[in-house]
């Protein structure tokens, strides 16, 4: 039960810092930036 309670944990702050960053890259007109990075990081 503890290793889903850390997923679950993991996975919201993982979401809420993303949004974080997509609001601030939105804000200072850098969110195409902000997304081809993401995508490389991640695929």
């Amino acid at each position: 039960i503890l290793g889903l309670r850390l997923t679950s944990l993991h996975n919201v702050y993982f979401y809420v810092n993303l949004l974080r960053r997509i609001r601030e890259a939105i804000k200072n007109g850098m969110f195409l930036e902000l997304k081809e990075e993401f995508k490389n990081r991640i695929f």
